[in-house]
């Protein structure tokens, strides 16, 4: 979405499983399979005249598995400035 000729706003969603038939070296067992739900923003600003670009980004990630050793939440977060 670019609401003007400097500013865009951006997201996203994710989601799926993830099968795992790989073993476990500790226990010997099969290790389990999770779901994983992601969504981000990012809000970007870009003005060619003064020379400066801007951007942000977060992420959250939450996965979920049937026996609760895979579950996680992660949460990301970038910047980055540069101008001329």
């Amino acid at each position: 979405y670019t609401p003007d000729a400097v500013w865009t706003v951006d997201g996203g969603f994710e989601a799926g499983t993830i099968e795992d038939d790989s073993i476990d070296p500790g226990t010997g067992l099969e290790r389990s399979d999770f779901d994983r739900k992601a969504v981000s923003l990012s809000v970007g600003y870009k003005d060619e005249e003064r020379g400066i670009n801007a951007r942000m980004r977060g992420e959250a990630r939450f996965e979920d598995s049937d026996d609760d050793s895979r579950d996680r939440n992660t949460y990301l977060f970038a910047t980055g400035l540069s101008w001329k």
